[in-house]
C-alpha cells in the first residue's frame, strides 16, 4: 500500500460538515463512522485545522495499519489518559519496552493455564446465578449486563488476585470511579485536571496491588494470573517482572477486563430474544452435551453452535468497538496520502458488517462461522479482539469466560426481555446497550 505513487488526499467532510463530523462523534460514533463510509467511500479523511484522522474500512487497509506496518502506527495517544490507573502495561507501553513485557505477559495466557482458569469462573458463576432464584419468586426483571458485570468482577478478583471480592468493595467502587474519569478523559478535547476524588481512588488501588502482590511474593501457594505474571522471565535476561511492573500489567488486565464479558453476554440475550429457532437450537446442543451438570473448559470444544453464536454476536456487537493508532512517519494506504502524526480509525462495528463480506449483515446467523462459509472470508474481515502484535493478550480466557456463563445461563434459566423498544448502542470504551438488558427471569 505504501508504493503508490500518487499523494492525493482521501475525501471526506469539509468546513461545516466537518464540524458536524465532530458534534456527531460525540452522539452516535457507530452511526457517524456508516454515513462517512456511505458518503465518501473505503478511506475518509477527517480534517481541521491541526487535527487529521483516517477512518478505514476495509480489510487490507486494517491487516497493514495493524499487522503488516505495525511499526509504523503506534497505540493512539488518547490511551495516555489510562496512565494514571494502569501505568506503563501493554495498553500504554511501546518500544522494546512493551516488546519485552508482551512475551512475559504471555506466559500467563498459554492455553494450559488458561484452561485451567475455566475452573474459577465456574465456581463463581455457580455461586452466584442462584441469587436469581429471588427474582423468579417476586416476578421482578434483573438487568442482565449489570448482574454479568458484578459477576465478572468476581471472576477477576478471582482470576487474577485470588482475591473474593464483595459486593460495595472498596477496591471495585475505586475502580469504577477512575474507569470512567478515565473514559471521559480519552473522549474529551478539553482535559481538566483529575478530580481529588479521582487521586484518592487511584492511591486506594495502587495500595491494593501493590500490598497484593507483596502478599504473593511471601506466599507462593496462589495459583491465579498475578502468580503467573511472577514465574515469568526475560528471555534474554533471566529476570522477572519489578512490583512496578506486576502492578502495571495485572491494572491494565483489569482495566482491559472489566465490562466486556458483561456487555457481550447482554446482546447474546438481545439477539436470542429476536431469534427463537437460535435459541432452541442452542438449549439443543447444551442438553445433548453437557445436561445438567456444569461445564467445564474440555466441554466447549464438543459445543460447536455456542462459539458459532458466541462469534456471530461479537461480529455484530464486537465489545472493542473502535481501534485507535497513530501515524508515527508519512506513509500512504491505497493511494492516499498519511501524515506523520495524524490518527487511524478503525470502526469494527464497520467493517464487520460489510455486506461484501457479510451477506445480509443485520440478520443474526451463527452458520455464518461454520468451517464451509469461513473459507476465503479474509482476516480482517472479522476481529474483535484487534489484530497483528497488539492483540487482545486475554482473548482466549474471555471468549472462554463468555461461553462458560452463557452456557450455565441457559441451564439453568430462561428470560424474556421487558426492555422498551430496540435497544441502542452505547459507543464508549466497548459496545455498551444503552440502559442495559432488563429480563425475567424464569427457571427450565
Amino acid at each position: 500500500m505504501a508504493n503508490s505513487s500518487s499523494h492525493s488526499l482521501a475525501p471526506g467532510p469539509k468546513g461545516f460538515f466537518f464540524l458536524k463530523s465532530v458534534i456527531d462523534f460525540y452522539r452516535d460514533p457507530v452511526r457517524l463512522f456508516a454515513e462517512l463510509h456511505r458518503d465518501h467511500g473505503n478511506i475518509v479523511r477527517l480534517q481541521g485545522g491541526p487535527y487529521c484522522a483516517h477512518l478505514i474500512t476495509q480489510p487490507e487497509q486494517i491487516k497493514y495499519v495493524l499487522q503488516d506496518n505495525a511499526k509504523n502506527y503506534r497505540q493512539g495517544e488518547a490511551f495516555q489518559e489510562t496512565i494514571p490507573v494502569v501505568g506503563r502495561g501493554l495498553t500504554t507501553n511501546s518500544g522494546p519496552s512493551w516488546l519485552k513485557q508482551r512475551r512475559m505477559v504471555q506466559f500467563a495466557f498459554q492455553h494450559k493455564h488458561v484452561a485451567a482458569y475455566g475452573d474459577g469462573i465456574v465456581s463463581a458463576t455457580e455461586a452466584y446465578l442462584p441469587r436469581w432464584n429471588e427474582n423468579i419468586k417476586s416476578e421482578t426483571p434483573i438487568n442482565i449486563d449489570a448482574e454479568i458485570l458484578r459477576l465478572n468482577h468476581l471472576i477477576l478478583g478471582k482470576l487474577l488476585f485470588s482475591v473474593d471480592f464483595k459486593e460495595g468493595d472498596p477496591f471495585l467502587d475505586a475502580f469504577a470511579v477512575v474507569r470512567k474519569v478515565s473514559i471521559d478523559r480519552v473522549r474529551s478535547l478539553i482535559k481538566l485536571p483529575s478530580s481529588r476524588r479521582f487521586k484518592q481512588a487511584v492511591d486506594l488501588l495502587d495500595e491494593f496491588a501493590y500490598r497484593r502482590i507483596a502478599e504473593h511474593r511471601r506466599e507462593t501457594s496462589s495459583v491465579d494470573i498475578l502468580s503467573m505474571l511472577m514465574q515469568a522471565r526475560d528471555e534474554e535476561t533471566g529476570s522477572g517482572m519489578t512490583d512496578a511492573e506486576l502492578h502495571d500489567e495485572i491494572m491494565t488486565l483489569f482495566f482491559a477486563a472489566y465490562e466486556d464479558v458483561a456487555n457481550a453476554i447482554a446482546w447474546t440475550w438481545v439477539l436470542l430474544s429476536q431469534n427463537p429457532e437460535v435459541e432452541d437450537r442452542l438449549r439443543s446442543e447444551i442438553q445433548n452435551v453437557v445436561g445438567r451438570r456444569p461445564p467445564t473448559a474440555a466441554d466447549l470444544r464438543e459445543l460447536p453452535y455456542v462459539s458459532m453464536l458466541v462469534n456471530e454476536v461479537l461480529r455484530m456487537y464486537p465489545t472493542t468497538w473502535s481501534l485507535l493508532r497513530d501515524a508515527v512517519n508519512d506513509d500512504q494506504i491505497d493511494g492516499f496520502h498519511i501524515p506523520a502524526g495524524s490518527m487511524i480509525l478503525i470502526d469494527t462495528c464497520l467493517t464487520q458488517r460489510l455486506p461484501q463480506y457479510w451477506p445480509d449483515p443485520e440478520k443474526f446467523d451463527p452458520e455464518r462461522f461454520s468451517p464451509e462459509r469461513s473459507a476465503g472470508r479474509p482476516r480482517f474481515a472479522y476481529f474483535p479482539f484487534g489484530g497483528g502484535p497488539r492483540q487482545c493478550i486475554g482473548n482466549e480466557l474471555a471468549l472462554m469466560e463468555i461461553k462458560l456463563i452463557l452456557v450455565r445461563m441457559v441451564q439453568l434459566y430462561r428470560f424474556k426481555l421487558v426492555s422498551l423498544g430496540p435497544i441502542q448502542m452505547n459507543a464508549l470504551s466497548s459496545l455498551q446497550p444503552r440502559g442495559g438488558v432488563w429480563a425475567k427471569v424464569f427457571a427450565v
